[in-house]
């Protein structure tokens, strides 16, 4: 039996037509590869937010480039572990006509949601010429799919504070979230965005590409927390490989990072690699 991933998808929500967005960056973290698994619980599209990389000041070149590497990055997970997904891009359609509409009305139904609209936006830039024009495309792109089809959008628990707000508008979508992911070597667990290759607050993160030995480096680091999620992300991806799942929730701390270590690099590292086990 799989093991979602999904902290609040009940039975019978299987067959839900799902998005998630994930901006391009320049480097991709393992915690990817929780999204990607999201596609064996539900069908799932994901949404590259190439456009709003552009909003957050990215040059275009770079969103190009990290866009294509992203791409090849999802094709090789889903060949790895047999998980059917779609690709789209933001560009795709959020210079058509028809999204312009969209987001227009948005705008419009939203004047009398300015004070929740900006609690969206970093503090300091809320006194920049157009503050809420991220969230806006945020909430525009969720009524565009739902529009087209989608029935659920998945992603980390921190857009909660864009879903709320859906939700008041009534945009008609079910909303998932990922388990939380944590970053390594912090003193005390540190939650972290899946696709975002940083921690603000100075932890680990492991790269889809790291050479073997970093990645055992940074899962030997804790918290017991984060050995924890390496250890559950990396079962997920042995059931999806067809291997064996392996036990981990009493062992003490030092053995449940050596058992992160062993199920990490068996399960993701290697077999991304074209290393056999």
């Amino acid at each position: 039996m799989y093991d979602s991933l999904l902290i609040n998808k009940t039975k019978g929500d299987e067959n839900r037509k799902s998005f998630i967005g994930i901006p391009p960056y320049d480097r991709t973290p393992i915690d990817i590869l929780q999204i990607a698994l999201t596609g064996k619980e539900l069908p799932l599209t994901i949404l590259i937010a190439d456009e709003f990389q552009m909003m957050n000041g990215m040059d275009p070149g770079g969103v190009s480039k990290y866009t294509l590497e992203l791409q090849r990055m999802l094709d090789r997970l889903s060949l790895a572990y047999d998980i059917n997904y779609r690709t789209m891009l933001c560009s795709d359609f959020m210079h058509d006509s028809m999204y312009r509409d969209v987001y227009e009305n948005i705008r419009i139904t939203c004047n009398d949601l300015h004070k929740e609209l900006l609690e969206t936006v970093p503090e300091n830039k809320r006194n920049n010429s157009d503050p809420t024009r991220y969230v806006l495309h945020e909430l525009a792109c969720m009524r565009f799919m739902a529009e087209n089809g989608f029935e659920a959008k998945v992603g980390p628990e921190k857009e909660l504070q864009y879903d709320s707000i859906a939700q008041i508008m009534g945009i008609p979508l079910e909303y998932y979230y990922l388990s939380p992911a944590y970053s390594l070597g912090t003193r005390y667990p540190v939650s972290v965005v899946h696709y975002v290759p940083t921690d603000r607050k100075g932890g680990q993160r492991i790269m889809i590409d790291d050479e073997l030995h970093i990645a055992k480096a940074k899962l030997m680091l804790g918290p017991k927390d984060a050995s924890m999620y390496f250890c559950r992300m990396g079962n997920a991806a042995a059931e999806a490989l067809g291997n064996r799942r392996e036990e981990y929730i009493y062992l003490p701390e030092r053995r449940m990072k050596k058992k992160s270590v062993s199920l990490v690099l068996n399960n993701i590292i290697k077999p991304l690699k074209g290393e056999s086990l």
